[in-house]
């Protein structure tokens, strides 16, 4: 089992290691580019993104993307 040691404390194992990065400020980089994929991915249902050609495909990728990181910075 692996994890943060704020969770790991909860668990009795012998067989659990502590993720330990050298920047922790890479986790919480990693949770804003989820919580902004999950919101984005909500804007898009209903598109039919494989009705797009590839380039207007990931046009409509990066507006949904935008919105939600401009969204996220003015919060």
């Amino acid at each position: 089992m692996e994890g943060r040691a704020q969770t790991l404390d909860y668990v009795r194992t012998p067989h659990r290691f502590t993720l330990v990065l050298p920047d922790p400020s890479i986790i919480g980089q990693r949770r804003a580019a989820q919580r902004m994929m999950a919101a984005a991915l909500t804007r898009l249902e209903g598109t039919d993104l494989n009705a797009l050609g590839s380039a207007e495909e990931a046009a409509e990728v990066k507006a949904a993307l935008k919105v939600e990181l401009d969204k996220m910075a003015a919060a």
